[in-house]
């Protein structure tokens, strides 16, 4: 599949944090423990600069922040269109067919669930960035009622309408990614 990854993991750092995922006794370990998961480019992480970003970071985002947190094994960014803007952008394939894009500017989250390069992705909306790439790709989607989650660290297009949102190979993942949301903003 063609360009699923916008940052590439690097696979010392990747490995290092797996294995000390690993060491944590079972009885602490979180929901996520060592679920591979990738992140949108527009959602800042502590380890990967995102395309739009000039200096390092110093925090993760806070949906990045809840999935550490659950103990899930972040292994970089991926793919999106310029500025969240268009449909059109970046060179994702669909993995179901090299002719089919996976459209909107959560594709490359998408894409990469559908590739199984990933369990977890996660991706924002503003007006169908969540619901049609994973109709496109054939992956779970949850997007969480808006400002569930805090939009704090991502790249906001519109702070009304944005929301964070996940795409999943299994229902059961994404349900228990439902569980991790904030309740009662």
């Amino acid at each position: 599949m063609q360009r699923a990854v916008a940052v590439a993991p690097d696979p010392v750092l990747v490995m290092n944090r797996a294995r000390a995922l690993h060491q944590i006794p079972r009885d602490l370990r979180g929901l996520l423990h060592r679920v591979a998961i990738g992140i949108k480019d527009i959602i800042r992480t502590k380890v990967w600069l995102s395309h739009l970003q000039r200096t390092s970071n110093a925090f993760d985002s806070s949906a990045v922040a809840i999935l550490r947190a659950a103990g899930a094994l972040i292994i970089g960014k991926r793919t999106t269109t310029e500025f969240t803007l268009t449909n059109s952008g970046p060179d994702n394939t669909n993995p179901h067919g090299p002719n089919r894009t996976p459209v909107g500017s959560s594709c490359g989250s998408a894409a990469a669930v559908a590739d199984l390069q990933v369990s977890l992705s996660l991706g924002s909306q503003t007006g169908g960035s969540i619901i049609r790439p994973a109709s496109f790709t054939g992956v779970f989607a949850m997007k969480p009622t808006w400002n569930a989650i805090s939009l704090e660290g991502q790249k906001s297009f519109s702070p009304t309408f944005d929301t964070f949102g996940l795409f999943s190979q299994h229902r059961g993942l994404a349900a228990t990614c439902g569980r991790l949301c904030p309740r009662g903003r």
